[in-house]
């Protein structure tokens, strides 16, 4: 919204664990202030996976420890 841009290095190595499997997810968000309402409906395959690197801009690391989830969007 404001038009400013930054520069971020993403250097992550994805490692999938186990089988595939579908997903399907509705997600809704309405912003009572603003009179925002996004209605977002994703499918695709999904799988189990860790995640390494870093993922840094604007000068903060976003990613100072090891990943739980991983998740590719």
């Amino acid at each position: 919204m404001t038009q400013a841009t930054s520069t971020f290095v993403v250097n992550v190595t994805f490692t999938g664990t186990n089988e595939f499997f579908g997903e399907k997810k509705p997600f809704h968000f309405i912003d009572n202030h603003g009179g925002v309402k996004v209605n977002i409906f994703s499918e695709g395959l999904a799988r189990s996976a860790s995640a390494s690197g870093s993922i840094t801009g604007v000068g903060v690391n976003f990613t100072p420890v090891p990943s739980t989830v991983a998740f590719l969007q």
